[in-house]
């Protein structure tokens, strides 16, 4: 990557790692990523909340015990937000 597209200050940079599954079906405008449905099938994975869209990120790394408030928001219907991993 060309170091003159990267902003800021390294010291201040943070990380966000998160698993999604591939779906090379999938249009262009969904990036690829399988979709999270309630009901598990070969073109998606299961386990959604029933009636509510569900983010396609299936894990996160994040700080101990954390994992389950910031992938949970969604159930409340609150945008899922994923905090930066910082030194």
């Amino acid at each position: 990557m060309p170091k003159d597209i990267l902003n800021g200050d390294v010291k201040n940079w943070g990380y966000i790692v998160a698993v999604m599954g591939d779906d090379p079906d999938a249009p262009p405008s969904d990036w690829r990523v399988r979709k999270v449905e309630p009901l598990e099938s070969p073109s998606n994975f299961g386990g959604a909340k029933e009636g509510i869209t569900c983010p396609g990120i299936i894990d996160v790394l994040s700080k101990p015990k954390e994992q389950g408030k910031i992938l949970g928001r969604y159930k409340r219907r609150q945008a899922v937000e994923i905090p930066a991993l910082r030194k």
